[in-house]
Parts: structure tokens; C-alpha cells; sequence
């Protein structure tokens, strides 16, 4: 959906207004003339797509766990040789 003309009251004065804050890549377009307005929902932002693909690597990472004090302790008063 490519508007070059309003289809209602066909003026050449389309406002295009792109946000992709919301995660989707969303398109309004609005006529200046007579205020029609429609929009187009392009699909997930690239963003919204890096970041979810980060998550799923990292939930896929073993969790580092961390020694116990006692266990820190112990390996500092008697270190391997």
C-alpha cells in the first residue's frame, strides 16, 4: 500500500509517519486535505528481531554459577600445586 493520491478525495497531500517503537514497523498515512487516514503494518522491527535473537542465545548459555564462600575459602588456603 503505496498512497501517491488520497483515495477519497484524491489531493496529493499524503503524510506518511513511520514508528516502529511498539516492536512492529507500522506506516500511517493521512491526507492533509480532507484528514482520511489508513496505516500498513509492515511486520517486527529489525530491533524487535536483534533483540528477541539475543534473548534466545542467551537463554541457551549454562547459567555460570557462582562457588560458594566456603568453597572460595577452601581453594584459597590450600591452592593446587
Amino acid at each position: 500500500m503505496n498512497y501517491d493520491r488520497c483515495p477519497k478525495c484524491g489531493g496529493s497531500d499524503i503524510d506518511v509517519e513511520k514508528d516502529s517503537s511498539s516492536g512492529r514497523v507500522m506506516r500511517e498515512y493521512t491526507c492533509r486535505t480532507c484528514r482520511w487516514s489508513d496505516y500498513e503494518d509492515e511486520g517486527t522491527a529489525l530491533w524487535q528481531a536483534l533483540s528477541d535473537a539475543r534473548e534466545a542465545e542467551e537463554a541457551r548459555k549454562p547459567a555460570a554459577t557462582k562457588p560458594s564462600i566456603w568453597t572460595a575459602l577452601w581453594r584459597r588456603l590450600f591452592p593446587r600445586a
